[in-house]
């Protein structure tokens, strides 16, 4: 097995907002995501990253939008309970780069919770959003090594 070393370098201090996530809980039952997916496109937001984890009786939709604060109202108005956090997008021209970005952050002891590919390329890159324990921090990790890093005003379009 290959092995990354990482060595902390010295990071900038400037700040990264990250990406608005929403965690969505809808019931579990049939239309439930077919209908926000329907509000989501009537209110001209684009997703740009996804995905879902289901159980029985809910589903749990994680959204990275292109315009958050359009979709915090969408959700707000239609009464769906959700939550809304910072995510880290990193942005990288091959998936082998994918340790390199896990390594980064876990040299830095940053804890990462999740990970899920982004729908849409920036900058003819590949893209993933982390949901991990310091977005700010992970950000400068990432930035030390090389690894650009995506901004609400990116996804933006």
């Amino acid at each position: 097995m290959n092995t990354v070393e990482i060595s902390k370098a010295k990071i900038d201090t400037s700040v990264y907002s990250g990406l608005k996530q929403f965690s969505v809980f809808l019931d579990n039952r049939q239309k439930t995501l077919e209908g926000l997916l329907k509000d989501v496109n009537a209110n001209q937001i684009s997703i740009v990253a996804f995905s879902s984890v289901e159980t029985q009786d809910y589903l749990v939709l994680r959204i990275v939008p292109n315009y958050g604060e359009s979709m915090k109202n969408l959700l707000l108005t239609s009464g769906i309970s959700f939550a809304e956090n910072d995510v880290l997008g990193a942005e990288f021209f091959h998936s082998a780069d994918v340790l390199k970005v896990v390594s980064t952050i876990l040299a830095y002891e940053i804890n990462v919770h999740y990970v899920y590919p982004m729908l849409v390329k920036y900058n003819n890159k590949i893209a993933m959003i982390l949901g991990v324990e310091d977005v700010n921090l992970a950000a400068k990790a990432l930035h030390s090594v090389g690894i650009s890093t995506l901004s609400q005003e990116d996804i933006a379009r």
